[in-house]
């Protein structure tokens, strides 16, 4: 060895004596794609916190980051930012320090004796060794290459793991695959370079749980997509006779409907109030039969307590429940007048409230909340009360003499109003008028809100379905004119668009047609203007008329289409089988196919004038022939058949047949009188396969078919 390999020697002895001036930390910043003991300790920690943390690998991947910002925000030490910014995600000083995991410092200062005695004994053994070598210099004759070639040590081999360098001796965490299910744990091992040779197998230096889409969006509301089933009838002219049971008595009616029935529910049992020209009546029924018991009748001076002495003639017309009692909204017409309610042009409307603690056996009158504008004495039909509960508020809609319309609106808060109940008075109301709540209720000006204008002798709901608000209006007879009830929509309780018919017949084919329409919703709840997505409208028709008077109940589904197939919705005008109808005649199961004749807006059969003959919601038979609408299963399950058969032209004929088949098998039929403008009802459920025929089949009755119209727009539901 030269003397220059033995100063070298001397130096790198020297410089390996730890002269630091300071402590030097070991810790370093953890952060993905970091790997080793470190990052193992962190895992520890993770996997011990985390149930779905995977056992420690020493890598730090995108689990690791994920978990350890979790970590960080649980413990208040960073909740947003990057690694490389905040350090969100990356294990630094305060997350270290706050997990527990302590930094091993380098080696201590030396002290300046301790350093200078460890210099002169390292002297002393570079001296000795310095005279070995001499005394084997001299003794030796050749000299040795050794002392005058530098030996060069050749590294061991590194290896390659997925484009990083692993040095020999080194290992790196391997993983089977990039990623797992959800849930799942990822699977490792530790893959060690020795000499370029890598052990182990798995191929991937990255594995994370895959991540689940997140769910879809909730479905957004439906914004129109009504279905409206055909009627049936639910109380019918021998139901509301019940009103006549007392005749002769104070408790007598006469067996009409004069006011919409509304109802309200005591545990199980489900009531309902009808008003009948100055009598009231209780019924306790369901759904399907609101008027299968009379419970009562009584008169306003029996059923109502009226402290403060508050004349008119009044009528219930609506109900809200509350915990503490049962509020009425109240028509009333004649206040003030002197001649009797039926003749006299005198008098002023209002609307009122009463107030029940007993379920409806006895009332307190409370007091009169709403009058037309300027309060004319001129008996003004104020009608009423549809009513809302929108933001808190009582709205409650009515007829008025306001300067752009007649169809008016007050409100009042709910809370307002059943505290002063509680205290057997009412309290302040406002109507509607230039944009804002400031007018009076009682006698105040008013803006018209602007919605489809007929008789409010009906109802309204809030929609928890659409949350929408939903009123209807009806129109009768009158005057010659067609008959109609139809449903508009608000989001405001304000403004208000005309969405659905109802029900539209002509004026020749009723007397007086349709009023008093009340809203119920279909799953039974208590009523109190809210519903869901289905609800039942119910309403009277030919209300004065004794013998013919019934109550017909449709179901309103908010988002019906693909569900329901009516025959007027589905109507083809000129296409044979188009939504699954056909339009057909024949007799004893041979049916044919009907021509569309566009001049009468129908199919029409093969006999002399065009018979048998289908419109848009009815038939007429032939003299040979039967008009027979045939609807084909779109798809196998159960269904309910609806409608009501009712004569078009009470005016003459012997009436007529009619059935409902499924395939060749009756599944129903009935017979109507020439003069039965209320008609028949059905509600059939049946199970049907891909492709039955229903068939809705109208025959003459007699030798002839003269006046056998027959209004029939069967629906069918899938259930």
């Amino acid at each position: 060895m030269s003397r220059k390999a033995i100063g070298t020697l001397c130096t790198l002895a020297l410089l390996s004596i730890p002269f630091l001036t300071s402590a030097q930390s070991s810790c370093t910043s953890l952060s993905r794609g970091s790997t080793g003991p470190s990052v193992s300790a962190v895992q520890k920690i993770l996997y011990s916190s985390y149930a779905n943390f995977p056992q420690p690998t020493g890598y730090f991947g995108p689990l690791t980051e994920a978990a350890v910002r979790q970590w960080q925000k649980e413990h208040g030490i960073v909740s947003s930012g990057t690694p490389a910014t905040t350090g969100y995600g990356a294990v630094g000083p305060k997350t270290r320090a706050a997990m527990g995991l302590s930094c091993t410092p380098a080696t201590a200062v030396k002290k300046s004796a301790d350093v200078a005695a460890l210099i002169q004994t390292l002297l002393a053994q570079v001296k000795a060794v310095q005279a070995k070598i001499a005394a084997s210099l001299s003794a030796s004759t050749t000299p040795s290459m050794a002392s005058t070639v530098p030996v060069t040590t050749t590294p061991p081999a590194s290896c390659s793991f997925n484009g990083q360098n692993v040095a020999s001796g080194s290992s790196v965490a391997a993983y089977l695959s990039s990623s797992v299910p959800s849930g799942e744990q990822c699977i490792s091992q530790e893959r060690t370079c020795s000499g370029g040779t890598l052990s182990g197998s798995y191929q991937y230096a990255l594995c994370a749980a895959e991540i689940m889409p997140p769910p879809p969006p909730p479905a957004p509301l439906p914004t129109g997509s009504i279905t409206v089933s055909s009627p049936i009838i639910v109380a019918g002219p021998t139901d509301i006779a019940k009103t006549l049971i007392n005749a002769g008595t104070a408790q007598q009616g006469d067996g009409i409907m004069d006011a919409p029935l509304t109802t309200f529910v005591v545990g199980d049992n489900r009531y309902w109030f009808h008003s009948d020209y100055l009598q009231h009546f209780k019924f306790s029924g369901t759904l399907d039969q609101p008027l299968q018991t009379k419970q009562w009748g009584k008169t306003s001076q029996q059923l109502f307590r009226n402290p403060a002495n508050v004349g008119g003639y009044w009528w219930i017309v609506n109900d809200y429940q509350d915990p503490a009692g049962l509020l009425l909204f109240i028509h009333v017409e004649g206040l003030d007048q002197t001649g009797p309610v039926a003749t006299a042009t005198d008098g002023k409307g209002r609307i009122g409230l009463a107030w029940s603690t007993d379920n409806g056996e006895s009332f307190t009158y409370l007091g009169n909340i709403i009058s037309p504008r300027n309060d004319p004495n001129t008996n003004p039909n104020i009608e009423g009360t549809p009513y809302l509960v929108k933001d808190g508020y009582f709205y409650v809609y009515f007829k008025d003499f306001c300067s752009n319309g007649s169809n008016a609106v007050a409100r009042a808060p709910v809370a307002e109003v059943i505290n002063a109940a509680k205290n057997g008075t009412v309290s302040s109301w406002k109507k509607y008028s230039n944009g804002n709540w400031s007018a009076d209720g009682l006698g105040g000006d008013c803006t018209a809100i602007n919605i489809e204008d007929g008789i409010s002798h009906t109802d309204a709901a809030y929609s928890t379905y659409t949350g929408k608000y939903y009123m209807l209006m009806t129109y009768g007879n009158w005057s010659g004119s067609d008959t109609w009830i139809k449903m508009s929509e608000s989001t405001d309780g304000i403004n208000w668009t005309s969405d659905k018919t109802i029900v539209d017949q002509p004026a020749a084919s009723v007397t007086q047609g349709y009023q008093y329409a009340t809203i119920v919703d279909a799953s039974g709840a208590v009523k109190n203007g809210t519903v869901g997505q289905k609800f039942y409208i119910y309403a009277a028709k030919e209300p004065y008329i004794t013998a013919q008077v019934s109550v017909y109940r449709w179901l309103v589904d908010l988002d019906g289409p693909g569900n329901t197939h009516k025959l007027s919705d589905e109507f083809s005008l000129g296409t044979q089988g188009t939504n699954n109808w056909y339009y057909q005649y024949g007799s004893q199961g041979s049916f044919t196919n009907m021509l569309w004749d566009p001049g009468n807006t129908g199919w029409i059969g093969s006999e002399q004038g065009g018979y048998p003959i289908i419109w848009r919601g009815a038939e007429h038979p032939g003299a040979a022939n039967d008009a027979i609408a045939t609807w084909v299963a779109t798809s196998p399950g159960s269904i309910t058949i609806s409608g009501t058969a009712f004569k078009s032209d009470p005016s003459c004929g012997n009436g007529v047949h009619v059935s409902i088949l499924q395939n060749a098998t009756e599944l129903w039929s009935a017979d109507i009188a020439y003069n039965n403008t209320t008609g028949v009802s059905h509600s059939i459920t049946a199970h049907v396969a891909l492709g039955d025929s229903i068939h809705f089949i109208v025959a003459k009755i007699g030798d002839n078919n003269y006046c056998d119209s027959t209004d029939w727009d069967p629906s069918i539901r899938y259930n």
